[in-house]
Formats: structure tokens, C-alpha cells, sequence
């Protein structure tokens, strides 16, 4: 009895011991790491659920370096596809609460793929996000940028698919603001397809897409090089629908198609050193998670 009840003591505590250092190591570490990171990271993961610590390091890398090249408080909101479950990848990292008012995504019923290289949006049947970001209430026409990293799909669909963008409604060529990448052609749309707007020739499915207006000028890039540019008109506007993101947007009855996203974003306009310095920071990120 009193061996019994020694070695359940002795037991009993180290076990306690091991647990109780155990559990303090853990927590300890976190804590030396949470102190290195920037405090916008913070609410991003806690909300989110990100536990990866390349995952982590990745978020901080983003957030740190677009306050270093002053992008930060230009961004509207940046959806860095994180976490393994569709509430985690809907966060936007700009406003990290669950919340449509904070833009957080809302997936339809078809929902998309989780893969470790981001979302992927299939194209039959359907699935889409809106960001529940409405560009005539947050944005300016003619200083308006919208972006997406394109690392997989094939970008099929039908004649017309948009990547990200909204129209006030179906059919509508006037209050429309698109980013439009499929295989036959690059087209970015800031203020009404019935005024001129940006188009290339290129056939790329993959790559890094910005498309930004700013000063008279719309710009469209592919990993930091421009594939076209046009003077903006100061007429037509901007969407009152909410942007969506995907195979399938509201009020853009022809579009769909299949496209994987390893980020993407909505900002204010970006001159051509905002893009090329926002282009290195989003490679890098991408590279980080090894989403190439």
C-alpha cells in the first residue's frame, strides 16, 4: 500500500511537472513570437484560426512590408486565402472580423476549394464570393485598383469570364467595374465598359494581375510589367453591386470560369511604383507558402 501510494505520488507529479513545463514552454514560445509580430497581424490570426507558422510568418511578412512601401492605407481590403476552412480563408486581412460590413467573403452554396495554393473557384457547377465591398460606396471613380495571383485553373467558361468585379446590373456596360484574366485575353474595366478601358492580347493563364486607375490613366500589369494602358473617361461609373470574386458574379449573367487564387485585394489607385513595389511584395508572400 505505501509503494501504491508512493509511486502514484511520484507519478502523479511528475507527470504534473512535465505537463505544467510543457504547457509553459508552449505558451512561452508564443509569446516571444506574438511579441515579433506587427499588432494588425495579430487580430488577423487570432480571428481567423491561423496556427501554421509559415502561414504566420507569411501574414506578417505581407502586412509589414506593405506598411514599409506605403500600401497599407491604401488597401480596402486583402484576402490572403489562409486556413483550412472556408470561414478562415473569408477573412479580410485589412478588417479581420467576422462581419460582411468588415468585407469578410461570403461563399455561395457551390463551395470552392481549400488547397494549400489558396481558393479555387470551380466553374461547374458554380462557386463565387462576394466581398460584400460595394465600389460606388468605398471607392473613387478613377482611383480604384483591384488584384488577384492566378496560380492555377484553367480559366475556362464562358465567352466573357470576370476574375473579380461587379456590375449595378445584369447586362449592364455603363456602372461596371471589372478585372476580367481568361485565356483569350487580359481586360480591366474601372468605370463602365462603354468607356474605354484596358485590354491585351495575352494568353496567359497564370501570373500576378493588377489593375489600377489613377490620374487619367488605367493601367493594367502581369507580375510588375504593364500590358496595357488607356486614358479614363470621366464618365460613365463605378458598380453599386458588391464585387465578387470567382467563377460566377452577381449581375455579370455571362461569366464563369475555373481559376485558383493564392490573394487577392481592392484598394484606392497605385501608381506604377506602388505596383512594382506591391507586385515584389505579393511574390515573395506567394513564395513564402510555396503557392508558385
Amino acid at each position: 500500500m505505501s509503494n501504491g501510494m508512493y509511486n502514484g505520488l511520484e507519478s502523479g507529479l511528475h507527470n504534473g511537472l512535465y505537463s505544467g513545463l510543457d504547457n509553459g514552454l508552449a505558451l512561452g514560445l508564443f509569446g516571444n513570437v506574438r511579441a515579433k509580430l506587427d499588432k494588425d497581424v495579430i487580430p488577423y490570426i487570432e480571428n481567423a484560426k491561423i496556427m501554421r507558422a509559415q502561414e504566420i510568418f507569411a501574414i506578417n511578412y505581407l502586412v509589414t512590408n506593405t506598411k514599409k512601401f506605403f500600401l497599407w492605407d491604401k488597401i480596402k481590403a486583402i484576402y490572403p486565402f489562409l486556413g483550412d476552412t472556408l470561414l478562415s480563408n473569408a477573412f479580410n486581412l485589412k478588417i479581420p472580423i467576422d462581419s460582411t460590413s468588415a468585407y469578410r467573403l461570403s461563399f455561395n452554396d457551390n463551395s470552392p476549394l481549400i488547397t494549400r495554393f489558396g481558393v479555387e473557384f470551380i466553374g461547374n457547377p458554380y462557386s463565387w464570393a462576394t466581398t460584400n465591398l460595394i465600389p460606388s460606396q468605398v471607392l473613387i471613380k478613377g482611383n480604384l485598383a483591384l488584384g488577384c495571383y492566378i496560380n492555377g485553373g484553367n480559366l475556362g467558361g464562358s465567352t466573357y469570364p470576370v476574375t473579380m468585379g461587379s456590375s449595378t446590373i445584369l447586362g449592364s456596360n455603363i456602372d461596371v467595374t471589372n478585372l476580367a484574366i481568361r485565356t483569350t485575353g487580359k481586360y480591366f474595366i474601372p468605370n463602365g465598359q462603354a468607356q474605354p478601358f484596358v485590354s491585351s492580347s495575352d494568353t496567359t493563364i497564370t501570373g500576378n494581375y493588377i489593375g489600377t486607375a489613377l490620374n487619367g490613366l488605367a493601367n493594367l500589369y502581369r507580375n510588375g510589367i504593364e500590358l496595357g494602358n488607356t486614358a479614363t473617361s470621366t464618365n460613365g461609373g463605378i458598380s453599386g453591386s458588391p464585387i465578387f470574386i470567382g467563377a460566377l458574379g452577381q449581375n455579370i449573367g455571362i461569366t464563369y470560369q475555373n481559376v485558383r487564387l493564392g490573394i487577392c485585394f481592392i484598394s484606392t489607385g497605385l501608381t506604377k511604383i506602388d505596383v512594382r513595389n506591391f507586385d515584389m511584395i505579393i511574390q515573395n508572400y506567394v513564395s513564402i507558402l510555396n503557392r508558385r
